[in-house]
C-alpha cells in the first residue's frame, strides 16, 4: 500500500513510541489541529495495520507489549515487618502483599487498550470479555482484532 509522506513520518514516529498527537506534529501536520488528526490517523486501518507489520517485523509482537500488562495486574511485592512477640524489634519477617501501585498503573494501561479509559464505557465492539477470552486461546490475530476493534470502521473481524 502506497502512503503520502505525511502518513509515513506518523507511522515512523508512533514505532519511535511518540503519542498520536506529537506524531502528527513530527509529520507535519497542523499543531493547532494535530490531537484530533493524530486521533483520526490512528483509527485508520491501513495505518494501523502499517504500525503492527512493522513493529512485528522488528521483533515487537503484540503478545509481548501486552504480557507485561497482564503480569502486572497480579503483581506483588515483599515488605519486611517485625515480628510482634520480639521484644527488641529485631526478628524480621518478610511478608508478600499485593503492590497496589503496580496494579492501579496496569490497571489504567489496561483499560486504556480496551478503549475505556476517563470514564468511558466500552462500545459493543470492543468488550473486556473479548480480551480475555482471547488471551486464554493465545491467538495473537484475535488479540489485536479484539483490542483495535473499537473506532475500526473497516468491515473486518
Amino acid at each position: 500500500m502506497k502512503y503520502t509522506p505525511k502518513e509515513a513520518k506518523f507511522i515512523e514516529a508512533k514505532l519511535r513510541g511518540k503519542s498520536n498527537t506529537e506524531a502528527a506534529k513530527y509529520a507535519g501536520y497542523s499543531q493547532r489541529s494535530a490531537h484530533i488528526t493524530g486521533s483520526q490517523l490512528a483509527k485508520k486501518p491501513h495505518i494501523r495495520n502499517a504500525i503492527l507489520v512493522t513493529a512485528e517485523d522488528l521483533g515487537i509482537t503484540f503478545e509481548k507489549a501486552v504480557k507485561p500488562i497482564i503480569e502486572a495486574l497480579e503483581a506483588n511485592k515483599v515488605i519486611s515487618a517485625v515480628s510482634a512477640g520480639d521484644a527488641n524489634g529485631s526478628t524480621m519477617d518478610f511478608v508478600d502483599v499485593p503492590d497496589h501501585s503496580t496494579r492501579l498503573k496496569a490497571a489504567s494501561m489496561a483499560l486504556d487498550l480496551l478503549g475505556m479509559k476517563h470514564g468511558r464505557k466500552p462500545d459493543d465492539k470492543a468488550k473486556p470479555e473479548d480480551l480475555g477470552r482471547v488471551l486464554q486461546s493465545g491467538d495473537e490475530i484475535e488479540l489485536q482484532r479484539a483490542v483495535f476493534r473499537k473506532g475500526d470502521n473497516s468491515n473486518e473481524g
